[in-house]
Formats: C-alpha cells, sequence, structure tokens
C-alpha cells in the first residue's frame, strides 16, 4: 500500500507547484500593465509640464501686452521731444539770423 500513494502524492505535489507557476498569458497580461502604467505616469508627468507652459506662456503674454503699452507710450513722449527739439532748433536759428541782421543793421 505505501507503494501507491507515493505516486499519487507526488502527482498532487506536481500539480500544486505547477499552480504556483505563473501562466504565460498571465505574464503577458501583467507585461502589458505595467507598460501602461508607465506610459499612465509618462503622461501625468507630460500633462502637469504642459499645464506649467501654458502658465508661464499665459504670464509672459501679459508682460507682452504691458511692454507694448509701455513701447508706444514711450515712442509718441519721443515723438514729442523730437518735435520740440524741431521747434527749439528753429527757434534758435530765427533768434540768431535775427540778432545778425539787427548787429549787420547797426554797422551800417
Amino acid at each position: 500500500m505505501p507503494n501507491n500513494r507515493h505516486p499519487f502524492f507526488a502527482g498532487i505535489a506536481l500539480l500544486l507547484l505547477s499552480a504556483c507557476v505563473p501562466l504565460p498569458q498571465y505574464m503577458k497580461i501583467e507585461n502589458e500593465l505595467e507598460a501602461t502604467r508607465e506610459k499612465l505616469d509618462e503622461n501625468s508627468r507630460l500633462s502637469q509640464e504642459l499645464s506649467r507652459c501654458e502658465t508661464a506662456t499665459s504670464k509672459l503674454l501679459k508682460k507682452s501686452k504691458g511692454l507694448e503699452t509701455q513701447n508706444a507710450y514711450l515712442k509718441n513722449i519721443n515723438q514729442q521731444l523730437l518735435d520740440n527739439l524741431k521747434r527749439l532748433k528753429l527757434d534758435i536759428e530765427w533768434t540768431h539770423k535775427r540778432k545778425n541782421s539787427h548787429y549787420i543793421s547797426m554797422i551800417r
């Protein structure tokens, strides 16, 4: 009788060991799951990076609009200064000519 039990227990042990070994289909699914998790992590990281970039872009656009307004204001001031400088030069030339003409008339 003991000889009959030995193959039976060996069969049960073999069956239990084979149940512990992962099947290839489960290994494939597990690998796919891990790859999907890695892609999800990468997508999450990229989403956060995109959000930071959009925030930075928004801030830069606001700053750019402020600088455009300031640039237009400074251009207007510069144009006014150029106009004032031209008028001042004309006034100086006119005054200089008037003085020269006065001196010439005094000499005669």
